[in-house]
């Protein structure tokens, strides 16, 4: 957003029509790219894709069955 920003403000400083244009172009893309954004989060949120995933999922996502426990015990050399 802060290059979209700057391109309109060169413009202005400048008085380049082209810049103007640019900008305008590149403030639509963006307001497109929001609205699916926000769109496919809502179908998720009604799929159920969202704070509903199964037990098994989340656990296929988890990086490791160890605990934060075990890891600090290895790293200072303790075993248990």
């Amino acid at each position: 957003m802060g290059f979209i920003s700057v391109i309109r403000v060169l413009a202005d400083i400048f008085d380049l029509p082209g810049f103007i244009v640019w900008h305008t172009i590149m403030v639509v893309l963006m307001c497109i790219t929001w609205a699916v954004l926000f769109f496919l989060t809502l179908m998720a949120f009604w799929r159920g894709k969202i704070f509903f995933a199964k037990p098994e999922d989340v656990l296929k996502d988890a990086p490791s069955s160890k605990t934060i426990d075990d890891e600090e015990k290895t790293l200072d050399g303790r075993s248990g």
